[in-house]
């Protein structure tokens, strides 16, 4: 009897063991995660989420971007492009302090993550540029 608890224990262990491996693969990335959230984030001066957000779907939309979801209460805003290949880019708006926010991008082609600084260095310009042009319209 105590034979077979100890064969049932190295069973449950092995058989743990072996499901326990695949999900450390999921979380296994080349290069770290600070180094592709640096890339991926960049701090705008505003006090307001709405008015960034809307800086970032005319940016998506300069971009050849089809915006298929804003949400000002999620401070969410995801775009599809074909061109290349099916792009997505998910765009985020959280508040920095009381004078600033962090938008953070993820862009993937297909199923697979962009890690090119390049693609997200292109998009921060673009909402840079057209966050200058914004604040200088007249109401």
């Amino acid at each position: 009897m105590a034979r077979m608890r100890i064969t049932l224990a190295v069973v449950v262990l092995l058989a743990t063991g072996c499901a326990a491996a695949p999900q450390k693969a999921i979380f296994d990335t080349d290069e770290s995660q600070l180094e592709l959230r640096s890339y991926q984030s960049r701090v705008f001066e505003s006090t307001n989420e709405v008015d960034v957000m809307r800086d970032i779907i005319d940016t998506l939309q300069d971009l050849g971007f089809l915006v298929e979801n804003a949400d000002a209460g999620l401070g969410s805003v995801t775009g599809k492009r074909s061109r290349d290949g099916l792009v997505t880019l998910t765009v985020t708006v959280r508040p920095r302090g009381e004078d600033a926010v962090l938008v953070r991008a993820n862009a993937q082609r297909g199923d697979q993550r962009i890690d090119d600084p390049e693609v997200y260095q292109t998009f921060f310009n673009s909402l840079q540029q057209s966050s200058f042009i914004s604040a200088g319209r007249v109401n």
